[in-house]
């Protein structure tokens, strides 16, 4: 099987759901109060995944305070297990990744920390232990954001963590779910002040890149050899751009096959560039998308209305979250006003998954005080797939 092969595989037997396409349902959302208890921390990041193994996603947040967990009754009435089922914290985290790191067949969970970052290792009922002190480097990084993949072809699940105050990190992983620590022979050194990051094949060479999205400088594009050597190619892959990026959302959206980017900005406008199918990406942002200056934190991708294309939603601080549904093309028409509810509560984060079991993309958002559960009341999928892979302030 081919790298990249290696970890889809991990991430569909897993049900890592961070975008999933669905055939059938109008992407018409409605606001689900009562499914998801309230939360007075601020959520700076969230994923969806089965974590107690019963079939069915459940919801883990990274906080200001203690990191959330609900779980999901099969027809999306969460309940909290944080306090039973997650150790205590203290630290703030800015963003998670869930992957099963030490290949024991269930979801992990690792924390992108303001201090040392965080592992978590399910027992496969979603009880989780911190194992950070035996399997993770000692760090002081302030990370925003973090990705697991496979990117040196061993068959586990490496570590990339986008941080604020010095260069990212490369941890490879011995497949124990031990780390090691490999930045600074295997990774061009970067202090752009980074806030997000994704990983997928953008070359199409059946390996992980790596893509960052900065605050302060140009976002960045590295391209890995396979064997987790990367090569920074921004200056003859990207378009120039300093537009004070949080996040990152990767998948084909102009139909030809190849990973698309969307950049969620602070106080600029949103980006979207597209891939030529070798890597070499064209800002097509003034042409494709819709024209708003937002204070953008998080995108997700996923086709909420059947049309068999991945549309967009933008989580907003202070700003009416967003809706965008894509015409096969690229192209992105701002439905919002028809199609989600009316809000201004501040959005941190987002994700995208079918919480409730009928075949459509629910979403997730999480907040400033309070997260929130959005339900699609589109009608049954005829079909249902997987799709992609995902940091801040």
């Amino acid at each position: 099987m081919k790298k990249v092969g290696v970890i889809l595989a991990i991430v569909i037997a897993f049900g890592l759901l961070l975008s999933r396409p669905v055939f059938g349902q109008q992407g018409i959302f409605e606001l689900s109060g009562g499914n998801l208890p309230p939360d007075s921390d601020w959520s700076w990041g969230v994923a969806l995944g089965d974590l107690d193994g019963d079939g069915d996603l459940d919801i883990i947040f990274a906080n200001d305070g203690q990191n959330g967990l609900y779980l999901n009754d099969g027809a999306g009435v969460f309940t909290g297990a944080a306090a039973a089922n997650l150790p205590v914290n203290d630290t703030l985290s800015w963003g998670l990744a869930l992957g099963d790191v030490d290949g024991d067949g269930d979801l992990d969970a690792i924390f992108a920390n303001t201090y040392q970052n965080e592992l978590y290792l399910n027992d496969g009922s979603g009880l989780f232990s911190d194992v950070t002190a035996t399997s993770l480097p000692e760090d002081d990084d302030d990370s925003r954001g973090v990705a697991l993949g496979d990117v040196d072809g061993d068959g586990d699940l490496d570590a990339i963590f986008a941080n604020r105050l010095s260069s990212n990190r490369l941890y490879l992983n011995d497949g124990s779910g031990v780390f090691q620590d490999v930045s600074r022979s295997q990774f061009p050194g970067d202090g752009g002040n980074t806030r997000g990051l994704i990983m997928g094949d953008v070359d199409g060479d059946s390996d992980l890149d790596v893509v960052f999205a900065n605050k302060d400088g140009q976002n960045r594009l590295y391209l890995n050899d396979g064997y987790g050597l990367f090569s920074d190619v921004t200056l003859s892959h990207f378009p120039e751009d300093y537009d004070n990026s949080r996040r990152i959302a990767m998948g084909d959206l102009d139909g030809d096959s190849d990973p698309d980017i969307i950049f969620a900005n602070r106080r600029s406008r949103n980006r979207l560039y597209l891939n030529d199918g070798s890597g070499v990406f064209q800002d097509a942002t003034a042409l494709y998308l819709p024209t708003h200056d937002d204070w953008s934190l998080d995108v997700a991708l996923g086709d909420i209305d059947g049309d068999h294309d991945r549309d967009i939603i933008f989580a907003n601080f202070d700003e009416q979250n967003e809706v965008y549904l894509n015409d096969g093309s690229g192209v992105f028409e701002d439905v919002t006003s028809t199609h989600l509810p009316v809000d201004s509560d501040g959005s941190l984060g987002v994700v995208l998954g079918d919480v409730d079991g009928d075949g459509d993309l629910d979403i997730v958002f999480a907040g400033n005080g309070e997260n929130r559960l959005y339900i699609n009341k589109g009608e049954r999928s005829v079909l249902v797939g997987l799709a992609g892979c995902k940091g801040h302030p």
